[in-house]
């Protein structure tokens, strides 16, 4: 409407004009508005993903740092268990178990 005068407006042709000026310029903005719209909302739900997912990433990450000894203590363990398996055992072999043994349940504590 705010393509018609004021004089427009007071006459009978003015309907016309109302009409014509209103149609065109309000047709047009909302067709772009959404497809900014639509692509401004698919890089935002993309970049939020993405920082999830890096966050995600990092916190697995630093629990795998913390428990990367208690995973060397148990990757020992083992060795000296399949060595107990293979062959008689010796009392040094007995001690180093029960120390094993000892540092597993703290760690288990933790």
């Amino acid at each position: 409407m705010s393509n018609c005068t004021a004089s427009q407006l007071a006459d009978k042709a003015s309907s016309a004009c109302a009409i014509a000026g209103s149609g065109t310029s309000q047709d047009a903005f909302p067709g772009t508005w959404t497809w900014t719209a639509v692509v401004g909302l698919a890089a935002l739900v993309t970049s939020i993903y993405f920082s999830a997912d890096q966050v995600r990433k990092s916190q697995r990450a630093k629990q795998a740092k913390r428990f990367q000894s208690d995973y060397e203590l148990l990757n020992e363990t083992v060795v000296i268990l399949d060595k107990l398996a293979s062959t008689a055992a010796v009392k040094a072999d007995l001690t180093r178990l029960g120390e094993l043994l000892s540092r597993i349940k703290q760690a288990e504590r933790r």
